[in-house]
C-alpha cells in the first residue's frame, strides 16, 4: 500500500522529491508476522524486539536490505529473512493485511471494509473517509460524531457534507472480511444516503 511522503533533499536548498513508500507484511513459516516500511533504498523492518532500519545492498535477484546481523531479501511475493544466530525465514506477502497496516501507520483510529460492491471508510480525529464501488466514488466528511449504546456493545458513527449522509453501526461480534482473508471483532453495517452496504473493522487506535 503507497502514499508519497516528501523528503527534502540535503545539498538542494528548496527542492524536493516525492519518494514513494510501501507498506509491506508478510507471514513466516514459524508463524511470526514481519511488518516492513519501504521507502526508495531504505526498509524500516518492525522485528519483535526492536525495529532495525536497513540500506538496500545490490543482488542479482529481488530487492536485497541488510544491516548489522540481519539481512532481508523480497522477490515478488516471497522474502527471506536472516537474523545472525537465529537461522532464516521463509516468508511469503500477505497483501490482505497490508492495507490495515497502512493504515495504522497513517494514523487511522478505525477502519472498516466491506465487499459486493468494495468500500472502506477510515476514521481519524473525526474525519470520516468513504471509498465505494471499488473505490470509483470517493466522499470525505468533517465533525463525524460517535454514539455508544448503554451495554457498549454498539457504536454509532454519523457524519454530514454537503451533499451525502452517512452512518456507519458497529456492533461487537465475530467478522469474515473476504478482501484480506481474515476473522475481525466488529461488524459494521453502513448506511450511505439510504444505501446498506455490510462489512467488517476494526479499531487501530
Amino acid at each position: 500500500m503507497r502514499f508519497l511522503l516528501l523528503l527534502l533533499l540535503t545539498g538542494c536548498a528548496g527542492m524536493q522529491a516525492v519518494v514513494p513508500v510501501e507498506t509491506l507484511v508478510f507471514r513466516c513459516n514459524d508463524s511470526s508476522l514481519l511488518t516492513a516500511r519501504e521507502a526508495g533504498s531504505r526498509l524500516q523492518l518492525m522485528l519483535p524486539v526492536e525495529t532495525r532500519e536497513l540500506s538496500r545492498r545490490p543482488s542479482r535477484v529481488g530487492r536485497l536490505f541488510k544491516a548489522k546481523n540481519v539481512e532481508l531479501l523480497i522477490n515478488g511475493d516471497q522474502a527471506e529473512l536472516t537474523i545472525a544466530r537465529q537461522g532464516t525465514r521463509q516468508c511469503s506477502r500477505d497483501r490482505g493485511a497490508e492495507v490495515w497496516q497502512d493504515a495504522r501507520f497513517r494514523g487511522v483510529e478505525f477502519r472498516a471494509a466491506g465487499t459486493k460492491p468494495g468500500w472502506f471508510a477510515e476514521l481519524s480525529d473525526q474525519k470520516l473517509v468513504y471509498a465505494g464501488d471499488y473505490g470509483q466514488q470517493k466522499l470525505s466528511f468533517l465533525d463525524a460524531q460517535s454514539f455508544n449504546d448503554d451495554n457498549l456493545v454498539q457504536t454509532t458513527i454519523v457524519a454530514v457534507n454537503d451533499g451525502h449522509r452517512i452512518k456507519l453501526l458497529l456492533q461487537t461480534g465475530d467478522c469474515w472480511e473476504t478482501a484480506s482473508r481474515r476473522m475481525f471483532d466488529i461488524r459494521v453495517t453502513l448506511d450511505l444516503d439510504g444505501r446498506i452496504e455490510y462489512g467488517c473493522g476494526k479499531k487501530l487506535r
